[in-house]
């Protein structure tokens, strides 16, 4: 069992870093020792024993620096306890047939480590934080479509798979 988590994240629009920072809370309010920080700027995972890696998905992909942050770590991460959450629209109605799609994403990380849990949720659409060119490009557009502002977030689904992370990452 493990006591120090570190709950990476790869973002573009920020839903990604919001639910990292969720999950952390929740993990620190049931007495785990946790940090939370965003994979670009992580220089060392030793000290750790558990890893939570979340990524959003663009292009039916997860982030490419999702993919390097795991390969960068491979030996280390080799010895510890993972969980992947990822962040899609796909998500925003939570189907069976939504989370196969949902689940074939993690198929990268899957491929580095098997993970003890995954995480499938949907995001917000805030366009005020989307990069200049999507912003541009919807302000322009007739109908932004799935692009439209919504928050999909579902707290209550988040805070109960952090929960359940718990027990098995922490003794």
């Amino acid at each position: 069992m493990s006591s120090h988590i570190l709950v990476a994240y790869a973002t573009r629009a920020g839903s990604t870093e919001d639910i990292a920072e969720y999950v952390g809370r929740v993990l620190r309010d049931t007495g785990a020792t946790v940090d939370v920080q965003n994979v670009k700027h992580i220089q060392d995972v030793s000290g750790y024993d558990a890893l939570i890696l979340g990524s959003a998905i663009r292009n039916s992909s997860v982030l490419p620096e999702a993919v390097h942050f795991l390969t960068r770590f491979r030996k280390p991460l080799a010895a510890m306890d993972v969980a992947y959450f990822i962040v899609c629209l796909t998500m925003a109605e939570d189907t069976p047939e939504n989370r196969q799609k949902a689940d074939v994403f993690l198929k990268p990380l899957c491929n580095f480590k098997q993970p003890i849990s995954k995480g499938l949720f949907a995001g917000a659409v805030n366009h005020a934080r989307l990069g200049w060119i999507w912003r541009f490009l919807l302000r322009n557009a007739k109908d932004a479509g799935a692009l439209a502002e919504a928050d999909h977030l579902n707290w209550g689904a988040i805070e109960a798979w952090a929960k359940d992370l718990f027990p098995v990452m922490v003794h």
